[in-house]
């Protein structure tokens, strides 16, 4: 059995501390027993989505991963603010004020979580990938200070990895 059907000016809640995407549009599709929805659009805050999607290989049995991958562009320090809230806390573990941020660029977000309502937050893994132009920052990388540069940045459970 199939199941199709679109989405426009949905919300979405892919965790529930962060920010929800707003405005979604896009097409699902269950089949066997797994869902993928293809995201054309919306936005979380004022940060643009562009095309993503949303797996879940398997709805049965219980608790079965479900794979996120955003990828949006917008503002650089609305970008870390997001990736600031729980359970990343990626600006707060790095010491760093997402308001001294400036510059634009374009990021994809992959979480991997359950599809659980209680669960062991060791689960979630992620994986942030980045590029952004024009960027100024309040510390140095090194022996380098950071003003109106270009910043390709990586980031996983294992570290963060900037590069520019």
């Amino acid at each position: 059995m199939t199941l199709e059907f679109t989405v426009r000016d949905g919300t979405v809640k892919y965790i529930s501390t962060m920010t929800p995407l707003t405005g979604a549009s896009g097409s699902a599709r269950i089949s066997d027993n797994g869902l993928i929805f293809d995201l054309n659009g919306g936005t979380i805050g004022t940060l643009n989505i562009l095309p993503s999607r949303v797996e879940i290989p398997k709805l049965r049995p219980k608790g079965g991963d479900m794979i996120i991958t955003v990828n949006a562009q917008g503002d650089a320090s609305e970008m870390l603010t997001l990736l600031n809230q729980d359970p990343f806390n990626f600006a707060d573990r790095y010491d760093t004020d997402p308001t001294q941020i400036e510059g634009q660029g374009d990021i994809s977000v992959t979480i991997t979580r359950p599809l659980l309502e209680y669960f062991d937050q060791n689960r979630i893994q992620y994986v942030v990938k980045g590029n952004f132009t024009n960027v100024t920052a309040p510390f140095q990388i090194g022996a380098y200070g950071l003003t109106k540069g270009n910043v390709s940045l990586n980031v996983d459970k294992t570290g963060l990895q900037v590069v520019g």
